[in-house]
């Protein structure tokens, strides 16, 4: 989570994934939102980062009893700027997500984005997709992945093994909102060479453009328009006043 002048964005999206991803794998909810925002805010006070920072709040299950940990550090407030320079990214072919219930959940179980972030590392690019057990794009290591062709804006679908990302929910809702033309599908390598942009999401960086796969090039015109339209004004959500 990102938490910025002391205030959680997008808190409701947040807890609503984790409330549901809780009940999913049987553990019970012993706590409130109201409760882990109170958390959240005392540690981030304490350790100087209320201004921008980057949270990570963690479930585990122990004796039938769910237990949290709460971290938090400080981030550049510029994460949330414009990528100007565009990302580079790849494909883990290594690995396959399954489509099954629990494929949506954003879990501990991170073996797969574990070794395609060690793949970007090793072949010099800034990200990398992972596929699923049909061969289709999932996700990236951190991020949902978008696609423009013409003035369709394309995202991969739950039923694709995506994780459930915050920012991709928030987007999703403000495009079709605005009527931009949306579709939630499968979406093909081959759907990477036919596109005119490509971007990324997640709730710390928010849009990041992709600037090239492999030996294409991509613009970047809808992208930032959508970024300057929803992304770098979002408005903080009060960690103690809810939503």
């Amino acid at each position: 989570m990102r938490v910025r002048d002391g205030k959680i964005l997008l808190s409701s999206y947040h807890f609503e994934r984790l409330f549901a991803g809780m009940a999913l794998l049987k553990i019970n909810q012993t706590f409130t939102d109201t409760l882990l925002k109170d958390k959240v805010h005392e540690l981030c006070s304490l350790n100087n980062c209320m201004e921008s920072a980057r949270v990570r709040l963690s479930i585990n299950r122990c004796d039938d009893k769910p237990e949290y940990i709460i971290e938090s550090s400080s981030l550049d407030p510029k994460t949330y700027q414009w990528n100007e320079a565009g990302l580079s990214i790849g494909i883990f072919e290594d690995a396959r997500k399954s489509c099954d219930a629990f494929a949506n959940l954003k879990s501990a179980n991170r073996l797969p984005y574990v070794m395609a972030g060690l793949y970007a590392i090793e072949n010099s690019l800034d990200d990398c997709l992972l596929l699923n057990t049909e061969g289709n794009i999932a996700d990236s290591t951190i991020s949902n992945l978008f696609l423009i062709r013409d003035d369709m804006i394309i995202t991969p679908s739950l039923d694709e093994g995506c994780v459930a990302g915050v920012m991709r929910r928030y987007l999703i809702s403000k495009l079709q909102a605005a009527s931009y033309q949306l579709q939630e599908r499968s979406c093909s390598i081959k759907d990477l060479f036919k596109a005119d942009e490509v971007f990324l999401t997640n709730a710390i960086r928010g849009i990041q453009w992709v600037r090239s796969y492999k030996r294409s090039v991509y613009e970047h015109k809808r992208t930032r328009e959508i970024f300057d339209q929803f992304i770098e004004n979002l408005k903080p959500v009060s960690l103690q006043n809810g939503d």
